[in-house]
């Protein structure tokens, strides 16, 4: 349509060109003010709401001060239903439950905290989530219910609530004043519960707390008698960036379990602990028996660390990056020749993951040629992939 107007317009003259504009600047007009009066038609139209279902303005604004417990649970329940009839006011009613803050918790966690409706529990963790550490006061009551389903999500909640989450810095370490009621009532619910589900929650709730004083506690759990406790407590310990909280984790790879290990791979390669714990995973490569599960764990644990960190910029992140070439190379010399295929392959890969080592990919392509195991092969075609992509960008 453009196209043929302005092909008209070419081959127009004088008055009829002029007419030709006139007429295009009243339908650019219209549609302006077309646009306009719809967008403020939209701004101004009430949802349409099922009978009964009220939004959050019309529920609070019946009551003076904090809204009734009948009140709360009506907000909730539209935040929490899932439907079309009420996709305009779920969203808002979620907001307006987390701006109440503290004054929401009670009557949700009362109703709502041993619900097997999936639709309320997840609005509930979200809701306690969003109000964050001053719902773990109303929390910690429930650690003492009879039902371990309860106590298992109120311990897991405390976790998500904490103050120390707050803070920026990740390498931040407890206890805050804020969180030490909630830590002492999960070390207390510690001492007493018998239910493996429930410490299951506890354990890595008090990791969260990035208290090296509780290293020791949750570190003893290493030595569960099941493999779900022995993993949280992994997972646990890796909320905690201190080198007591990584030479525990480095131990945990003598696990018989590989949930186990891996767990505890995860928790040393995030951004967070790989800093901490870069400096002993490298000391334990050159200390280790060579190819050994253990020496085997430090590489996947550098190697993924090294790719949790791979845009990032950091003084801390650039070093690593650069002196992690050199365990992986020596490990390469000193075992050329041997049988250690899965060794080769692992320090070939964290090769690939290293920057400002000028010679790394001559030196992959010398082993191309030398390699015969598929394992290694592969391994050295992916890290010459990953050093041509970095050195173009």
């Amino acid at each position: 349509m453009i196209r043929l107007y302005k092909y008209i317009q070419k081959r127009c003259t004088g008055g009829i060109r002029l007419g030709l504009n006139v007429i295009h600047a009243l339908m650019l007009v219209c549609f302006i003010t077309a646009t306009f009066q719809a967008t403020l038609f939209a701004q101004d139209a009430e949802p349409k709401l099922p009978e009964g279902v009220r939004t959050p303005e019309q529920i609070l604004m019946e009551f003076d001060g904090v809204p009734s417990d009948d009140a709360i649970l009506e907000l909730f329940i539209n935040a929490s239903e899932w439907d079309g009839e009420h996709i305009d006011v779920r969203y808002p009613s979620r907001s307006a439950l987390i701006e109440l803050g503290a004054d929401a918790i009670a009557p949700i966690l009362a109703k709502y905290l041993s619900s097997a409706d999936f639709r309320r529990r997840i609005t509930l963790d979200n809701i306690v989530r969003g109000i964050g550490y001053p719902a773990s006061e109303y929390l910690i009551d429930y650690l003492k219910d009879d039902d371990p389903e309860t106590r298992r999500h109120a311990a897991y909640l405390i976790g998500d609530c904490t103050f120390i989450a707050t803070q920026d810095d990740p390498l931040k370490l407890g206890l805050m004043r804020e969180d030490k009621k909630a830590v002492k009532a999960l070390l207390k619910a510690l001492e007493i519960e018998k239910d493996k589900k429930v410490l299951r929650s506890i354990i890595p709730s008090l990791g969260k707390m990035r208290d090296p004083e509780l290293i020791d506690t949750i570190a003893e759990y290493l030595n569960d008698d099941t493999e779900p406790v022995r993993l949280n407590t992994a997972i646990a310990l890796g909320y905690i960036p201190h080198a007591s909280a990584v030479n525990s984790l480095i131990g945990a790879f003598d696990d018989d379990l590989g949930s186990v290990r891996q767990a505890a791979i995860l928790s040393l390669s995030s951004e967070a602990m790989g800093a901490v714990s870069f400096d002993e995973l490298i000391i334990s490569i050159y200390d280790l028996p060579a190819n050994s599960q253990k020496q085997l764990c430090c590489f996947d644990a550098l190697i993924r660390y090294l790719e949790n960190i791979s845009e990032i910029d950091t003084e801390t992140a650039l070093k690593h990056k650069e002196q992690a070439f050199y365990p992986a190379y020596d490990m390469i010399i000193q075992n050329t020749g041997t049988d250690m295929w899965k060794l080769r392959g692992y320090a070939v890969t964290l090769i690939g993951l290293t920057k400002n080592q000028p010679d790394a990919d001559e030196f992959l392509e010398y082993l191309l040629k030398q390699a015969k195991h598929p394992f290694v092969i592969g391994r050295i075609e992916e890290a010459l992939d990953i050093l041509k992509t970095g050195n173009e960008e």
